[in-house]
């Protein structure tokens, strides 16, 4: 018998192996095929990222005073640098005021700050009304939208029997959400909602986005407990703290005396001691915390 030569047993082999990834090749588009079926079936598909920037809107309840605000917006500022750097989003913020007095003064304090100079934060004020809208108060109006824009998207839902839609409306209300991939994934199902023809049709019928100039779906928060305030946590603050974050909340140098925002300054040498009595404002929680109220003199002598 003829030996085999190596070249026809190298060709051999090459034939073999090019059989097997071609298999390979058809067994895995099947499989990432069947995939996608099956993740555009059960509402998880990840929307494409757009090639042109998007808009969409942001409405953020704030609470508390100055530091409080503060943190609101650092959750904010996350969400606002997940939104245009990974899903070419860029969002407009809008804020909702605590129905407080104190909110008021705190509002004014943030304004120091230069990203917050020309933001609107009497647009929903509790105490102010609108003589267009039957003397309701501005915070009413604005709670109402909210409302509205859940009772279009549910009726959508229900006239098209499509569940998807409801998947993407829930993750409309962002409570709940405070880390980086919950961000993300509350970000993936708003851009499929901004990509939908039929929901972005509806906005423009029945007129429940944010405003005129925005007649989208747009993102918000509640009032809630404490433990559940969209704001910033630690973790959250150090992933963000290199991408700007520090920048965002630059004080307004240029008119921090004259525009009001302080009226006299602490000298480089002075240490500025801020007293607040917790028993008044915390009642209820000062024994759990082990706290206790400091005599006058103890605090002057500090």
């Amino acid at each position: 018998m003829a030996a085999r030569s190596p070249r026809r047993g190298r060709g051999l082999v090459i034939f073999v192996v090019a059989i097997m990834l071609t298999l390979f090749f058809y067994v895995s588009e099947f499989l990432g095929m069947t995939r996608q079926i099956s993740a555009r079936n059960n509402g998880t598909v990840d929307p494409p990222v757009p090639r042109t920037m998007l808009q969409g809107t942001m409405v953020l309840q704030i609470a508390g005073e100055l530091g409080n605000h503060i943190a609101y917006l650092a959750y904010y500022f996350a969400v606002r640098t997940i939104a245009s750097t990974e899903f070419n989003l860029n969002l407009t913020l809008h804020v909702r005021k605590q129905k407080s007095k104190k909110a008021n003064s705190a509002a004014r304090n943030v304004q120091c700050l230069k990203s917050f100079r020309h933001l609107d934060f009497d647009e929903c004020d509790w105490f102010k009304t609108d003589n267009n809208k039957n003397g309701k108060k501005l915070g009413e109006l604005c709670m109402m939208k909210i409302s509205n824009q859940s009772e279009a998207l549910f009726d959508l839902m229900r006239s098209s029997n499509n569940r998807t839609i409801t998947k993407l409306s829930s993750s409309l209300s962002v409570n709940q959400r405070k880390t980086s991939n919950d961000i993300r994934s509350f970000l993936r199902d708003y851009v499929a909602m901004l990509q939908d023809d039929s929901i972005l049709q509806m906005y423009r019928t029945m007129n429940v986005g944010w405003n005129s100039d925005e007649p989208y779906p747009f993102l918000y928060n509640l009032d809630s407990r404490y433990s559940d305030r969209m704001v910033a946590s630690d973790t959250l603050i150090d992933e963000f703290y290199g991408r700007g974050l520090p920048q965002y909340f630059a004080f307004d140098t240029d008119t921090k005396t004259n525009g009001g925002c302080c009226a006299m300054l602490p000298t480089e040498d002075e240490q500025v001691f801020h007293h607040r009595s917790f028993v008044t404002d915390l009642p209820r929680k000062i024994m759990w915390w082990g706290g206790a109220e400091l005599k006058p003199q103890q605090s002057a002598e500090m």
